[in-house]
């Protein structure tokens, strides 16, 4: 799937680019990468839903609509799932947009 990122901060602590003093420990980052990486890789939430650890799961109440994506037991990332049309196949395809990583129940 194709990984896009709802703001620049979510992409510089994928791709390690300097961001100031990061807000989330070295372990924690190394496991936001972690699981970019497998989205990065997958053909669609089909394929996500069978890593069981990532615990991919549609969100209820306020944030109905969204996705999480489990980091660890305490952190979860929120993304959006799009579905893109391609014009000249005619086939959809899916893109994650990553909103943000918060404590899971915060």
């Amino acid at each position: 799937m194709k990984v896009k990122f709802r703001e620049v901060y979510w992409e510089k602590l994928y791709t390690g680019e300097p961001i100031g003093k990061p807000k989330f420990s070295h372990d924690i980052i190394k496991r936001y990468r972690r699981v970019i990486r497998i989205v990065s890789q997958l053909e669609d939430t089909k394929m996500l839903r069978q890593f069981k650890g990532l615990r991919f799961e549609a969100l209820t109440g306020n944030l109905k609509g969204y996705h999480s994506l489990r980091v660890n037991k305490q952190y979860r990332i929120i993304v959006t799932v799009l579905e893109k049309e391609i014009q000249l196949d005619r086939v959809m395809r899916e893109e994650v947009v990553i909103e943000e990583m918060n404590k899971h129940y915060q």
